[in-house]
């Protein structure tokens, strides 16, 4: 019986070859040192602030770098700033997202009341594929936390003949044994309380011996009942 399984969410945005201009003179940024904040905006101007990071950054010439928004190292949160998420995979569960880009140190000088660099600039498809990979709710998805179809393609509950020895990984035996409902929220909410159990447990039917021959419920064997018995006379051939 298929369960579910989940995989670490994303948590970085990788940036790459951005061309990066002098806010003042239009100018590409000279080589060097700089510390950049890294502003999501929920607007293309005002709006509510998403999430922030602060970094340093080694620029090239021509004003060109690369980096990874929310990497662990080399980066600082922005004093006095209050995002509304801490976690980048989380920056992309609303509509449209913008990023904002300030410059507060330049080669050795702090830049004095530094303000953002004009216009933001929208962010598209690729990064809300976080949202894909980490959907809380969903009706498929490669890894959510709650889906009714897993990443296998295979949806929770359902029941598969199988001839090995091992139990393949995301499955359970159906042999009628009792498992905690919040072990496996997915195959509890496909079946609940169906094949038994009841309160925090719940069974997952019985086939020792028995063979699916149909839709139903019935905890006893019985023809034309889930896990009926392959009595002679019961299978014909068609």
């Amino acid at each position: 019986m298929n369960n579910i399984s989940t995989t670490p969410p994303l948590d970085s945005l990788r940036l790459l070859k951005l061309h990066f201009c002098d806010p003042y003179s239009a100018n590409p940024l000279s080589a060097g040192a700089y510390t950049l904040q890294f502003n999501l905006w929920d607007a293309g101007t005002s709006g509510n602030l998403i999430w922030n990071q602060q970094q340093s950054v080694a620029v090239q010439s021509n004003g060109l770098f690369n980096l990874i928004l929310g990497a662990p190292s080399g980066t600082s949160p922005i004093p006095g700033t209050t995002p509304a998420v801490n976690n980048l995979a989380y920056a992309f569960a609303g509509g449209n997202t913008y990023l904002g880009l300030t410059v507060t140190f330049s080669n050795g000088v702090t830049i004095p009341s530094p303000s953002e660099i004009v216009p933001r600039q929208q962010l598209l498809t690729a990064p809300y594929a976080f949202v894909a990979s980490t959907a809380a709710n969903a009706t498929s998805a490669a890894s959510a936390n709650t889906a009714t179809t897993a990443a296998n393609g295979v949806p929770p509950g359902t029941i598969l003949l199988y001839g090995g020895n091992s139990l393949p990984s995301g499955f359970l035996w159906c042999n009628g044994n009792s498992y905690p409902t919040s072990a496996y929220p997915a195959l509890f909410n496909a079946i609940q309380y169906n094949y038994g159990g009841s309160g925090s447990t719940f069974s997952v039917p019985n086939l020792n011996g028995r063979f699916p021959v149909g839709v139903g419920f019935a905890s006893l064997p019985a023809r034309d009942s889930v896990g009926g018995e392959g009595e002679p006379d019961e299978v014909e051939c068609h």
